[in-house]
């Protein structure tokens, strides 16, 4: 991979990191006023603990998605970015470009998947 489209994937994932955080922080709200109301009526209240449970979601997605994105730009520092985790070959530009996070190689990728030990998705 060239200097140009390591410093571009560096590029995305700032700006990835930084769409994760400002979208948990509106997570977080949408957390904190669901648990505010109090709602007597109990169809008011099961929306409000569906909108909880969707929130609590979607910043779990958030948390995990960031933790990778940090992960890759460690990776980019400490010159291990673009080495697949399980068999040390490179992972190709095309997939790192589409997938800056990416941690394995397609077929490693494949192989994790199929035998359901997929940790991160990447």
């Amino acid at each position: 991979m060239n200097k140009t489209d390591l410093e571009t994937i560096r590029a995305k994932l700032l700006a990835r990191r930084d769409a994760i955080l400002e979208e948990r922080g509106r997570s977080f709200r949408r957390m904190q006023e669901s648990t505010c109301d109090v709602a007597a009526d109990p169809v008011d209240r099961a929306a409000g603990n569906c909108d909880f449970d969707v929130a609590v979601g979607q910043a779990s997605i958030e948390g995990e998605e960031l933790v990778a994105v940090a992960e890759a730009l460690a990776r980019i520092e400490d010159g291990a970015f673009g080495l697949c985790e399980e068999c040390e070959q490179p992972i190709g530009d095309k997939r790192l470009l589409a997938l800056p996070s990416a941690r394995y190689c397609i077929g490693c990728q494949t192989a994790l998947e199929k035998a359901g030990l997929d940790p991160l998705g990447a």
